[in-house]
């Protein structure tokens, strides 16, 4: 995670006015902004079995379809745990509809060409996988949605 990322985890304590805060709300807000970074490679992950719900991977690079990868992550999420990834997202914007217009290709083409080729390596690494497309009004956006039903 960047410093920028880390830096927008942590909240503000709001301005002291003539009232102090309680210390159960100093305590709360402490515990919410303690975190804890921890670096790794997606084949070999820092972390006990079972102990995620959900782990993300936005924009990630070929490395989250490979088998070494795929079994990490398993390994982590508790059963009925699922892996959100976000592999791509096709902004609306003028330039791109030309760039799209001249090359005689569409965006529902590379949206199809993504899907045939990202769906298998999820299945076969035993994740029961949905893929989902949804519109939003900046983009379109592709997401995988692979649920761990067993433990390795």
């Amino acid at each position: 995670m960047g410093r920028l990322a880390k830096r927008n985890l942590v909240r503000k304590l709001p301005a002291q006015t003539s009232t102090a805060l309680p210390p159960e709300d100093i305590s709360a807000h402490r515990a919410y902004t303690q975190t804890n970074l921890t670096r790794g490679l997606a084949q070999s992950l820092p972390f006990p079995n079972e102990v995620f719900d959900t782990i993300v991977a936005t924009f990630p690079t070929q490395y989250i379809t490979e088998p070494a990868t795929l079994a990490e992550v398993k390994r982590c999420l508790v059963i009925g745990g699922r892996l959100v990834v976000l592999p791509v997202a096709l902004p609306k914007n003028p330039v791109l509809d030309w760039l799209f217009k001249i090359t005689h290709q569409s965006p529902d083409e590379a949206l199809d060409l993504v899907k045939s080729n990202l769906k298998q390596p999820f299945v076969t690494a035993g994740f029961t996988t949905e893929l989902e497309t949804l519109d939003e009004k900046s983009g379109t956006l592709l997401i995988v949605l692979a649920r761990n039903h067993t433990s390795e």
